[in-house]
């Protein structure tokens, strides 16, 4: 159960960043929360059957699994966390939303609170 739910999130991440690439938002965001999702599934899968070894007192499965997928664990969790930060700035920094204080231009919020400037008070 742990692979499919790994494979599906390798899955999600990989069209998450290839379409950050591209620059398509419209399903960027499903794709990022899905392939972190099904990472989160595949550490409780691991978990999961790591704990019916205990309940089975499975001990010699428990001592020659566990080390290394720990280990393989914990790369795969960060590299997902990674991949998905990574799609997220590629996409920001494709359209425009990061890095705008360093090309000289303001950021204005686009929020309705704030009354828009008055421009011929401003030039009289």
């Amino acid at each position: 159960m742990w692979l499919v739910f790994l494979i599906i999130a390798v899955i999600l991440s990989v069209v998450n960043l290839v379409l950050s690439v591209i620059g398509r938002a419209k399903l960027r965001n499903w794709l990022t929360i899905g392939a972190l999702s099904f990472t989160a599934f595949e550490v409780w899968a691991q978990y999961n059957m790591v704990s019916g070894f205990i309940v089975n007192y499975d001990f010699e499965s428990l001592y020659s699994i566990v080390p290394t997928m720990n280990s393989m664990m914990i790369i795969f969790v960060l590299i997902m966390i990674l991949l998905n930060i990574l799609a997220n700035v590629l996409y920001k920094s494709r359209s425009g939303k990061i890095g705008m204080a360093f090309e000289g231009r303001e950021y204005h919020s686009r929020s309705t609170d704030a009354p828009a400037p008055d421009k011929k008070a401003a030039k009289g």
